[in-house]
């Protein structure tokens, strides 16, 4: 049985904040906008929860730097 998308959101969220250093908030705002575009363009996964969870964490580390180094500061809480 495989555990509810949000652990594995929870658990994708923590690796990337130990790794990169970004606050929660943050990083759940870029994951959020992420999930959005995949349902806007209908995208699924094919593949392992190890694998998925290896690709949506380098995905979510890329995005969330993109975020951070173009200035990007104001998240609306």
């Amino acid at each position: 049985m495989l555990p509810a998308p949000g652990v594995l959101k929870r658990e994708v969220e923590q690796l990337v904040g130990d790794g990169t250093g970004v606050h929660k908030y943050a990083i759940d705002h870029v994951y959020e906008l992420m999930i959005e575009r995949a349902g806007q363009l209908k995208l699924r996964f094919k593949g392992s929860r190890e694998h998925a969870k290896r690709e949506t964490m380098i995905m979510l580390t890329v995005q969330t730097m993109n975020v951070i180094h173009s200035g990007y500061h104001r998240i609306s809480l």
